[in-house]
C-alpha cells in the first residue's frame, strides 16, 4: 500500500515527557517493544501526514517491524480504536483503518494546519515581494546614465554607438569604407515617410543628427541608415511627444 505524500515537511506532534510511564503504555511495553513504537509511529504518522488520527496499521508495523499480534495488543489496550468502538471522545476509524485514541485532543486538525501554512506561504511570500522591489527600484546612480541625453554623452559613448552601428551594418567586417557625412546628405524618401507617419520633426531632427555628427566627427559607412537608427530612438520619439527629454526621461 503507497503511503500518501507528505503534506508538511515541518509538521511536529507533542509528545509527553511522561508518555512512556503511561499505565497503558506501561501495560503495552511489557508485553511487546516493537507495540510501543508502533503507537508512537502512528502518532508521528498522523502528524506529519495529516490524517486526523486515522492510520492503516501495516503502516505502522512497517516502519518498526512490528506484527499482527502488536495491532491487537494496542486495540485491547485502548491506544487504537478499530471501527466500531465505543469511546466516546474519539472518532470512529475510516474503512480499514484504525484511530489514534484521542489524538485531536493533544494535536491541531488538518484544516488548523493547513491554514497555518498557508499564512505562512502567505507570509514568506510578501516578504519576498517586498525584498524584491526593495532589490529592483533604481538609485540616483542607476538612473543617471539613462537620463543624460545622448548629445551630453562623452567620446566613449560616441565609440561605442560607432561601434553599434558599425556591428549592425557589417557584421563585425566593413563592407564599404566608413565616412564623413557627405556636405550633400539629406534625408530620403523613407525618412519624410517614417516622420510623417510617426509626427516627427524631420528638418529638426536632420539639423541635430548632422551637428551631432560633425562635431563627433563621426564615420559611417550607411549615412541613410545611420539616420534611421537616430529616428527610431525612444528620446527622438519623445522630444516629438513634446516631452522634454532631459527632464521626463
Amino acid at each position: 500500500m503507497a503511503e500518501p505524500q507528505i503534506k508538511d515537511q515541518r509538521g511536529w506532534a507533542p509528545v509527553d515527557t511522561g508518555y512512556l510511564d503511561n499505565p497503558k503504555m506501561l501495560d503495552v511495553l511489557d508485553a511487546s517493544g516493537t507495540a510501543a513504537l508502533m503507537h508512537l509511529a502512528s502518532v508521528l504518522y498522523c502528524a506529519q501526514h495529516l490524517t486526523d488520527g486515522h492510520i492503516a496499521p501495516g503502516i505502522a508495523r512497517r516502519k518498526v517491524g512490528g506484527t499482527k499480534d502488536d495491532d491487537r495488543l494496542l486495540i485491547d489496550a485502548g491506544m487504537w480504536h478499530e471501527p466500531g468502538h465505543d469511546c466516546p471522545t474519539c472518532e470512529q476509524p475510516e474503512p480499514n483503518k484504525v484511530y489514534v485514541h484521542d489524538f485531536l485532543q493533544h494535536n491541531r486538525t488538518a484544516a488548523k494546519a493547513k491554514r497555518a501554512s498557508e499564512r505562512a506561504s502567505k507570509a514568506a511570500k510578501e516578504r519576498w515581494e517586498r525584498q524584491r522591489a526593495e532589490q529592483d527600484t533604481p538609485t540616483d546612480a542607476t538612473r543617471m546614465p539613462d537620463a543624460l541625453h545622448p548629445a551630453m554623452l562623452g567620446d566613449d559613448s560616441s565609440n561605442a554607438e560607432r561601434e553599434k552601428e558599425r556591428k549592425r551594418e557589417g557584421g563585425g567586417s566593413r563592407r564599404t569604407p566608413s565616412r564623413p557625412l557627405p556636405e550633400s546628405w539629406t534625408p530620403s524618401p523613407s525618412h519624410i515617410e517614417k516622420c510623417s507617419k510617426e509626427r516627427i520633426d524631420l528638418d529638426h531632427e536632420a539639423e541635430k543628427f548632422r551637428n551631432n555628427a560633425l562635431a563627433k566627427d563621426m564615420r559611417y559607412a550607411n549615412w541613410d541608415r545611420a539616420f534611421t537608427n537616430w529616428l527610431s530612438r525612444d528620446w527622438v520619439k519623445r522630444t516629438s511627444a513634446g516631452l522634454d527629454p532631459m527632464k521626463d526621461w
